[in-house]
Parts: structure tokens; sequence; C-alpha cells
């Protein structure tokens, strides 16, 4: 097993910006090139150590043969913001080519996911449904779908930063499902959702549930007891994993 846990040269955000990544084996070309890897995305008042921290995301990539690659995003919601860092060019396109060329991970679709928590899940909906040729699978947990809705957690300056004065489609997850649905279903992205039943978003979870059955996109969501927390998150992941993986719990 090889860890990372630096910063790297972003053309993209025209700065540095820090990285982990997780490899599950010796380091070997064989290996690397064949690997899953799946973009690990954090949530709002986190960094890209977060789901280290809080969970055992390494044990759990590594006892499957997964390769995590987390990004830094700040509080971008993984955006190219309307005044700000373009952060969702630089997690779908640079930061692809980036991992390649310094870990050997190649991006074929059938072994690229993208999953994460909170604003992470936002961003991990936003990447799958609005590149549905780059991903395989998306897992979305405790979720915040509403983006623009979310001025309570955000002062109204940040939110202005992000989406300026209205989402654009781009960055709208509702109509990113929609434009999915217009594809043949083996060209979608296949799509995990969990929530906890006493976490405060767990109506953007149902909302977007509701959604996603309305256009006919299918999907697993899950819920079970649990707040906003990591203890909830540090189960998520696991079904998550297995579930980009086609295993059956």
């Amino acid at each position: 097993m090889a860890f990372f846990n630096g910063s790297i040269r972003s053309s993209a955000l025209e700065m540095w910006t820090g990285l982990a990544v997780s490899l599950p084996f010796d380091i070997s070309d064989a290996d690397r090139a064949t690997a899953p890897v799946v973009y690990l995305l954090h949530g709002q008042s986190d960094d890209h150590t977060g789901w280290f921290r809080g969970t055992s995301a390494d044990r759990y990539a590594a006892d499957r043969g997964m390769a995590l690659v987390i990004p830094e995003v700040q509080r971008s919601y993984y955006a190219d913001m309307a005044y700000g860092l373009a952060y969702r060019t630089y997690i779908t396109k640079e930061l692809p080519k980036l991992v390649e060329r310094l870990f050997g991970l190649t991006p074929a679709r059938e072994r690229t996911f993208v999953a994460g928590l909170s604003m992470g899940g936002h961003g991990a909906l936003k990447c799958a449904l609005g590149r549905p040729e780059q991903y395989a699978a998306c897992a979305a947990f405790s979720s915040v779908t509403d983006a623009a809705g979310r001025a309570d957690w955000m002062p109204a300056g940040q939110v202005t930063s992000v989406w300026g004065d209205e989402v654009k489609p781009e960055e709208d997850i509702f109509q990113l499902a929609q434009s999915c649905a217009a594809l043949p279903p083996s060209q979608r992205p296949r799509v995990y959702m969990s929530c906890g039943l006493e976490d405060g978003l767990l109506d953007h979870s149902e909302r977007f549930h509701r959604h996603l059955e309305s256009l006919g996109i299918e999907h697993t969501y899950e819920t079970w007891p649990g707040g906003h927390e990591w203890g909830f998150w540090d189960q998520c992941l696991p079904k998550a994993l297995d579930f980009f993986l086609n295993r059956q719990a």
C-alpha cells in the first residue's frame, strides 16, 4: 500500500492545491494501469484529509483493490465559480490527467468512479451526471442537492461567489439528471444515494430521489438511522465501494 498527502500545481486553478492519494498495492505498472479509481470528495467544512481522519477509507479501498483520489476544493461546491476558481474544470478535466501522469492511474470510464458527502455528494452527482462519458458510477451521501438553497449554511457573499445571481444549467444537478435521462440507460452513470434519517439534509436526498424516479433513472437509495456525521459516512463508504464493483451486500 502507498499513500500520498501533499500539494500539486494546477493550471486550471493557477495555484498549488492539496491532494491525497491512497494506492492499495505495491507500486507496479500493471497494478496501477488496471486499478479502479474513486475520486472521493470532501464536504463544505473539510479538506482533502477529512476522509482519512473521519473514516477507514484507505482500508476499505485497499481491501477491494481500489485507489482513492481526494482533492482539495475549499467551499466551491465543485463549481466553476462565478467569482472565483474553476474547480469543476480542475476536478473533471485536469485532475484525471495529473493523476495518470503522477500515479499511473488510467482514466478508463469503466473503472472511474466519484463519491462524496454533503457538499461532496453534490459534487459527485454533478461530476457524474454532467460528464456521463467519464464516470461509470457515483455515490452521494447526505447530499446538498438544492445548492442555491443552502444560503443558511453560507454567508450570502459566499453563495454569490459560487453561483452568481443564479445557478447555471451545468451547475444544477436536477437539470443534469434531465439531460442524462435522454441518454440510453447503458450510457448513464449508475447512481447510489444514502442519507441518515436524522440528517438535516434528508429532504434534499428525498427530493432528488423522487426526481430520479420521475425521470426513470434507475438508482439505489438507502436510509437508516444517523445524522450528518462521520459515523454515518463510515458506514456509507464501503456500501458505495461495493456498489461500484457490482458486489451484493
